[in-house]
């Protein structure tokens, strides 16, 4: 029913231990909280919290599409639309769209290595964003998941929220430690 190429530049940037180490926390953690993570290899199907692959070698099925580069049998629009109570540029409306495609067809959507894509963010239509997440989003997501999980929805919504705040709260922690020399140099003399 429905299909889209892989996201190709998506994944690690940067080199060395650190780094890697980095990566890998930061993914244990975007899992533990539901949030969009990467995985390495799949050659099975992605579910809806299981991450976006970073490598594919085939066809494989996915319970979401991406909104940058999705496609669908013209007939889908008959039956579904996408929720006009979501206006301008709204979070994750794709994933309420194809993921109620994949509920009433389950198997139906799939990703492919054959089309290759380059996501390239644009900030036109979007709002502003600080550390945390904006109004308008916050609001998207919290709209998608109840309406796509009802009250199982709301309590993701709150534990995403949970991992969001700690994460611009490390953030924050972060950027005022590379702002204060004395605490970037660990002299243990």
């Amino acid at each position: 029913m429905g299909a889209q190429g892989h996201i190709i530049n998506i994944g690690t940037k940067g080199d060395g231990l650190p780094h890697l180490l980095k990566y890998h926390l930061m993914n244990t953690f975007r899992k533990t909280f539901l949030l969009s993570y990467l995985r390495h290899f799949s050659e099975k199907s992605v579910g809806l919290f299981e991450g976006y692959p970073i490598v594919i070698a085939k066809i494989i099925n996915c319970a979401g599409l991406s909104g940058s580069n999705m496609a669908f049998r013209r007939e889908i629009f008959r039956q579904f639309k996408f929720d006009e109570n979501l206006k301008g540029y709204s979070y994750m409306e794709d994933l309420l769209l194809s993921h109620s495609i994949h509920r009433k067809y389950p198997n139906s959507l799939y990703i492919t290595p054959y089309a290759k894509c380059v996501h390239k963010v644009s900030r036109e239509g979007r709002t502003e964003t600080s550390l945390f997440e904006s109004l308008t989003t916050v609001k998207c997501r919290k709209y998608v998941l109840m309406k796509l999980f009802g009250v199982k929805g709301l309590l993701i919504f709150f534990w995403q929220t949970a991992g969001l705040l700690l994460l611009s709260i490390m953030r924050k922690v972060r950027r005022y430690i590379r702002k204060q020399p004395n605490l970037r140099q660990h002299s243990f003399q």
